[in-house]
């Protein structure tokens, strides 16, 4: 290669064209030295110059089977030694020819609580036991005896006020009246009835007789319009006032009625 340079100072090779492939002028300058470039400085990598040479790569050694045994032609398929290359096999691809694939282990299963256990019907338990029937008598007794019935020895019936048409049964003896739920007769709607022993009513059995007095409380009573201090004697049909209702009593037993006698003749 013959470097020349035009009067416009492009280079260009001489033994390939006649005049400036860049220009198109024929003159010619004479040709200067190009500087000679410095040395590289040897580093981390090679030059071009100082790079190695490469030597030529050897060819990897034929990959052996998994589980030992001739080599298999991946071209033939066929036992034995040639040029064809040999196929790797890879840890899951096959089983070794003479030993049967093991059996994968179960996965241990989770434990899961057992449901409980229904209680045993009644039919169920005859026929766990064979009894052909269940007794008639073996019932369950209660713990405590029913309490003796309290017959009523008469009524207060309201005619006017908050218990317009309702019925107040009395007892033998003392019927406490007040808003409180411990009380005999209960007139809790009323606020303006003493919470505690606004009156009593009594029955007194030997005379048969029916009394009415005013309580501890602050509420007054009247009877047949008149205010009630001292205990008074009830009648048949008589008015009692209590708060804001009025009452009309009704007595069962007398002189011609009393449980006491009913039950002697029986």
């Amino acid at each position: 290669m013959r470097k020349v340079q035009c009067p416009n100072h492009h280079f260009y090779n001489a033994e390939k064209y006649s005049v400036c492939p860049i220009c198109g002028s024929a003159d010619l300058l004479p040709a200067q030295d190009e500087p000679a470039q410095p040395e590289k400085k040897k580093g981390l990598f090679f030059s071009s110059q100082q790079r190695p040479s490469r030597q030529p790569e050897q060819a990897a050694p034929p990959t052996l089977p998994l589980y030992g045994g001739t080599s298999v032609s991946t071209l033939t398929g066929e036992p034995g030694g040639g040029a064809p290359a040999q196929k790797t096999v890879g840890m899951f691809d096959a089983q070794a020819p003479d030993e049967p694939a093991a059996p994968a282990a179960p996965l241990p299963e989770p434990d899961v609580p057992a449901p409980p256990d229904k209680p045993a019907t009644l039919r169920q338990l005859v026929e766990n036991t064979g009894a052909a029937q269940i007794s008639p008598l073996s019932k369950t007794v209660a713990y405590f005896e029913a309490e003796a019935a309290v017959p009523p020895v008469g009524w207060l019936i309201g005619i006017a006020g908050l218990y317009w048409g309702r019925e107040f049964p009395c007892r033998t003896g003392n019927n406490r009246i007040g808003r409180s739920a411990d009380m005999d007769i209960v007139l809790s709607d009323d606020p303006s009835v003493s919470r505690e022993l606004h009156a009593m009513l009594l029955y007194e059995p030997h005379k048969r007789a029916f009394f009415l007095q005013s309580g501890t409380g602050n509420g007054l009573i009247y009877l047949n319009g008149e205010l009630v201090l001292q205990p008074r004697r009830l009648a048949a049909r008589d008015r009692v006032e209590i708060g804001k209702s009025t009452f009309l009593f009704f007595p069962l037993c007398g002189e011609d009625f009393c449980w006491e006698d009913f039950q002697q003749k029986t």
